[in-house]
C-alpha cells in the first residue's frame, strides 16, 4: 500500500484486506507519511478486512493500546469529514480484540461488518 505516491485526494473509498499480525506495522506506516505532512487523505470510507491465523493470540495490552491509538489517529486526521472506518473479520473471535470495540466507543468514526467472510 503506497499512499504517499498519490498526489491527489481523489479516493472516496479504500478496501484493504490484511493479516492483523503480520501486516499491521506496514499498514500503519503507509498512513504515517500523510499524517506527518498534515495532509488529509479525504477517504469517505475505509473498509478493513482483518485476516487472522487459526492460532490468534490476544496481544499484550500495550500493543492493543498502540493499535487503537493508530486507528483513532487515522479516523480523526486522515478521513474526510463524516468519513468512517468499517472493520470486518475472518473469525468472530477477533471481535474480542480491543480495536473492534472502537465501533461502540466512537460510532461516528467506526463500524463493524459482522458478516462471517471466512
Amino acid at each position: 500500500l503506497d499512499l504517499a505516491s498519490r498526489g491527489d485526494n481523489s479516493l472516496d473509498e479504500l478496501v484493504i484486506r490484511g493479516d492483523i499480525e503480520d501486516d499491521a506495522e506496514s499498514f500503519f506506516r503507509a498512513f504515517l507519511t500523510w499524517e506527518v505532512q498534515g495532509r488529509q487523505l479525504g477517504l469517505k470510507r475505509l473498509a478493513v478486512h482483518a485476516v487472522a491465523p487459526d492460532s490468534l493470540c490476544k496481544p499484550k495490552p500495550e500493543l492493543e493500546n498502540v493499535v487503537c491509538a493508530a486507528w483513532r489517529s487515522i479516523a480523526k486526521t486522515l478521513l474526510a469529514p463524516a468519513g468512517f472506518i468499517i472493520f470486518s473479520f475472518s473469525h468472530r473471535r477477533q471481535l474480542q480484540l480491543a480495536f473492534p470495540q472502537l465501533a461502540w466507543l466512537e460510532p461516528q468514526y467506526f463500524s463493524l461488518d459482522l458478516t462471517e467472510y471466512g
